[in-house]
């Protein structure tokens, strides 16, 4: 799936130091890790160029995989908000989260099970849906969570790298 055009890229690339709004952000907002596993986790794709089917992508999210064998955990929100979309053909929850001026847009994809309905009220305990593989993967591990996020403030957007977040965890 073609996931930046030309014009996304530009405005990922126009040099704003993404560490200082994340930062930031960080503690402003109820943030914790996508999944209820207290194991260690590993990204197997970064926000970052990579190639798939030979052809040069642009992956606007982090790929995170736990790294016990056999294990699938739970899903759940970053953030608590509303299910504001569902895709079944990746196992994909679209969550929306307002704080103030702010409106944080957070995507999971590659789930199965999924547990909620477009609608729902999330919490930071909501299970989501079960870790899975239903879509491409750039290792041999093929079980991960696909996590994207955007943020909109003062009528500005920005699609943002996740592992800044996550990265308050380790």
């Amino acid at each position: 799936m073609p996931y930046v055009t030309e014009l996304m890229y530009t405005e990922l690339t126009d040099g704003v130091n993404y560490s200082d709004i994340t930062s930031d952000l960080h503690s402003r907002l109820p943030l914790q890790m996508p999944f209820d596993y207290n194991g260690d986790y590993k990204i197997n794709s970064p926000y970052d160029w990579r190639v798939i089917n030979s052809s040069p992508d642009f992956h606007a999210a982090v790929d995170l995989d736990v790294t016990a064998d056999g294990v699938y955990p739970n899903i759940i929100p970053i953030l608590p908000g509303t299910v504001t979309g569902l895709g079944a053909n990746y196992g994909t929850v679209y969550v929306e989260s307002t704080i103030g001026n702010m409106t944080i847009n957070t995507i999971y994809m590659h789930m199965k099970d999924i547990d909620v309905n477009i609608g729902d009220e999330v919490t930071l305990s909501t299970p989501l849906g079960v870790m899975w593989y239903t879509g491409l993967s750039s290792t041999s591990k093929p079980y991960h969570l696909h996590l994207a996020m955007t943020i909109t403030e003062n009528e500005s957007s920005r699609i943002v790298d996740p592992e800044v977040y996550l990265s308050y965890f380790d």
